[in-house]
């Protein structure tokens, strides 16, 4: 048995790996306009995408073209669907308590004019977001993505929503627990005691657990009307931040994670994945950044806790939030297919260091290693030495025997150096061993 070449990568345990799946983002289907240089076909045939999630786009003719090359695809919906007029009018939105539309603080610097979110309590809102629904099940999707699925309870800091239907719902809701009046109208309770709303202890909480109840039985009543319509032949998808399955998130399926660029690491990553242990469901992570190393990182950590990570293209840089004008990032396929390529051939399993116990008295190392782990494929083994991510200092290896040769494959993509013939520096070093 000898090394035969080593990669230079971020690699991290679990007992039998999933089979690696590449799915792809694109916001809107490119190009969207006649100065739009991206193309979204085109990008589904270099990346060799095999599923696409998160579209905007209601097209039969541009949706036809992904069921022709046998992509599925989810579409997306959130509460800003804009309503008979074409825009978000109050009407059929979430209210401050002055009677004001709401709009999220992650959007309020925005240069889109229909940002005021649905209210779950809204008839004629859910008229119009089962409608969309139902035509997206035509055009063959084979899932309905729900963009910002918390609604009303998105805005629970401040209590939600105190539309007239919202009030009137909570007062009856309130009935059935408390002694009230049956005239009692909370925002004028607000106004009248002038309480600030998020510290009346009285009624606060009452109100939230209302609006996040009002939010779940909105989305059981549109999923199972859904169903129906579609002889029970639909998933249903939704961006539930950090990896957060709460009561609201739970409903879904499937869950695609936007994981903030200051939050990639290892163990986010990990109790994500501890998670869905517990609950079953399926998980996507997303995550993009303009350092290649970090998106190389996270995408391989994703992997190896049987997590999918989508390929980051078409994706919200998490440093333009809140900007005017939002960042997007697109991968360099050159710099990213490699990885996906290996993942995408890698079948691999956890197996007990004593395999190789000779080849590791020939290997030495310094620096704090968290741990030494050993894979296995058909065809070879894989010696990984890991660190803690959040220690700056980076593994030194040093290989005694010379006679051990290698070389770096995957180089150029990681934009690696390799320091000398006989010490190797990173934060995971994996040895390849030909069975």
């Amino acid at each position: 048995m000898r090394i035969i070449f080593l990669f230079v990568v971020f690699f991290c345990n679990l007992l039998v790996y999933a089979q690696f799946k590449v799915i792809f983002s694109s916001r809107t289907f490119h190009p969207n306009s006649e100065t739009d240089t991206l193309n979204t076909l085109k990008a589904i045939e270099d990346f060799e995408i095999e599923q696409l999630d998160w579209m905007y786009c209601d097209s039969k003719i541009k949706l036809n073209k992904l069921t022709e090359k046998n992509i599925p695809f989810s579409l997306a919906i959130n509460p800003m669907i804009p309503d008979s007029s074409g825009y978000c009018t109050a009407k059929f939105r979430v209210l401050d308590i002055e009677g004001k539309p709401i709009v999220a603080p992650w959007m309020k610097n925005w240069s889109n004019k229909n940002l005021f979110w649905g209210c779950a309590n809204n008839k004629d809102f859910y008229e119009l977001f089962l409608s969309k629904c139902k035509k997206y099940a035509d055009l063959k999707c084979y899932g309905i993505f729900v963009d910002d699925a918390k609604m009303n309870f998105q805005f629970a800091d401040k209590n939600g929503c105190f539309c007239d239907k919202c009030l009137e719902e909570f007062s009856s809701y309130l009935l059935n627990k408390k002694s009230i009046d049956n005239k009692f109208n909370y925002k004028e309770y607000i106004l009248n005691t002038k309480r600030d709303t998020f510290f009346d202890k009285k009624y606060s909480l009452e109100f939230q657990q209302f609006q996040k109840k009002s939010v779940i039985d909105f989305h059981l009543k549109w999923m199972d009307e859904l169903k129906k319509y579609t002889n029970n032949k639909i998933k249903f998808v939704t961006n539930n931040y950090g990896g957060n399955w709460g009561e609201i998130y739970s409903l879904f399926d499937i869950g695609l994670a936007e994981i903030n660029e200051k939050n990639n690491s290892l163990e986010i990553i990990e109790k994500i994945s501890d998670k869905l242990k517990i609950n079953k469901k399926e998980q996507y992570l997303s995550f993009a950044s303009t350092n290649s190393y970090d998106n190389f990182k996270f995408i391989l950590h994703s992997y190896f806790n049987n997590i999918v990570c989508i390929l980051p293209w078409d994706h919200v840089l998490n440093e333009s939030f809140g900007d005017n004008k939002i960042k997007r990032y697109y991968a360099n396929i050159e710099e990213i297919k490699p990885i996906f390529d290996f993942l995408k051939n890698s079948n691999l399993k956890e197996c007990d260091t004593l395999i190789l116990k000779d080849q590791l008295k020939r290997i030495k190392y310094k620096e704090t290693i968290k741990y030494i782990k050993l894979f296995e494929d058909s065809e070879n083994y894989y010696l990984s030495l890991y660190n803690d991510l959040n220690n700056d200092k980076k593994i030194k290896l040093k290989v005694l025997n010379h006679k051990l040769k290698y070389s770096l494959i995957l180089s150029d993509v990681f934009k690696t150096k390799l320091i000398s013939k006989k010490k190797i520096s990173g934060t995971i070093i994996l040895l390849k061993f030909q069975k």
